[in-house]
């Protein structure tokens, strides 16, 4: 019983040091055994029972064990092992460096890491990952926003594997302190704990490189009843690499893929917006998102294409990259040049929602 307090204890006291009573999210980092843990300067670990002991920069192996975590050169202790930076330094997860604490658990017989950090901070290693902070910066506090507003949304998303995000692209690419910039910082700051609502709940948000035109709306790309989103036409973003392309598909590549032997026809079932809704390829029917996954999402680049027949086979001719729902990346790129604000396109992009703070009613 003593252990569990202490336990509980010592995690609240290394979730809130350094970083005041805000609001903190759960990333799940790594899961791998053994994991090398080290710093850029001092760092402490704590178990359940308290404290481990402290280290200067060199590294120490995690490893799972029948009774525990072995933690290098000190034993066996009972998971979770916490380890935090002291003062000015902060902890290392192999390459990375991470604000807040890291946490080890053990998931079945593999270690799990965790970062918690205050989600500002996590922003600060979110932002250039999901867009060029070069660009203007309104349309990073575009992005800033969007990216915090999804963040609590994911409050609690994954509790059954410990954590609220992972750090890939299918939540937020998150790569700590090593992926921070100076403007990302500026971007998070100026918009300190700014979401987009629709009506009185957080808005569904979504972003995409490239809407080639006009976005469309969640239903349109993958089902279900959401239509909160109205189709916009942008007239910004014919300046981005992925505006109009092309791409052939053989009939070979396409009969291996679907393994429905010889093409004998293709047809194609559009959105009211102009998207692929469904592609018929001899009377078999594939949702246009699918069949981006299937040929590959950085080759059929979006769902808003036609198709040419040619000798053997298909011609696609598209425009924009990605889902096209929400904010198009290169549209905000030009509102910026243009001298918008972050709202103003944030209303453009996503009409009905605003920006508000968070909790503020």
């Amino acid at each position: 019983m003593k252990g569990l307090f202490l336990s509980f204890i010592i995690h609240y006291f290394l979730l809130f040091a350094n970083l005041g009573f805000s609001f903190e999210i759960r990333i799940g980092i790594e899961t791998s055994d053994p994991l090398q843990i080290s710093g850029d300067g001092y760092f402490e670990i704590y178990g359940p029972d308290g404290f481990i002991g402290r280290r200067f920069n060199s590294g120490i192996n995690l490893v799972s064990h029948n009774n525990g975590i072995i933690v290098g050169g000190y034993g066996v202790f009972s998971p979770p092992i916490f380890i935090i930076g002291v003062g000015e330094s902060y902890p290392k997860l192999s390459k990375r460096r991470y604000r807040g604490t890291i946490e080890i658990n053990k998931k079945q017989e593999i270690l799990q890491a965790i970062n918690t950090v205050d989600i500002e901070e996590y922003l600060y290693g979110v932002i250039k990952m999901e867009i060029n902070t070069k660009w203007p910066m309104e349309t990073l506090k575009a992005q800033a926003v969007l990216a915090r507003t999804f963040a609590y949304q994911s409050l609690g998303k994954y509790n059954k594997r410990g954590y609220d995000l992972c750090d890939e692209v299918c939540c937020q690419v998150y790569r700590g302190i090593n992926a921070e910039d100076e403007r990302a910082i500026f971007a998070v700051n100026k918009t300190t704990g700014e979401v987009l609502y629709y009506n009185k709940s957080l808005a569904n948000i979504y972003y995409h490189s490239t809407c080639g035109g006009k976005t469309t709306n969640p239903k349109s790309v993958w089902g279900g009843r959401e239509n909160l989103f109205s189709s916009v036409v942008c007239p910004y973003c014919s300046g981005s690499p992925n505006y109009s392309w092309k791409l052939y598909l053989s009939f070979d590549d396409i009969s291996s893929k679907l393994n429905i032997g010889n093409v004998s026809s293709i047809n194609c079932i559009y959105t009211s917006d102009g998207r692929v809704a469904k592609i018929i390829i001899n009377g078999k029917r594939i949702f246009g998102n699918e069949f981006r996954k299937l040929f590959g999402t950085t080759k059929v680049k979006s769902t808003l294409f036609r198709i040419e027949e040619k000798k053997n086979g298909i011609m696609l001719i598209g425009k924009g990259y990605g889902h096209g729902v929400g904010l198009c990346q290169w549209g905000a790129k030009k509102m910026g040049d243009f001298g918008f604000t972050y709202k103003d396109i944030l209303s453009f992009y996503f009409p009905g929602c605003e920006v508000k703070r968070i909790l503020e009613d």
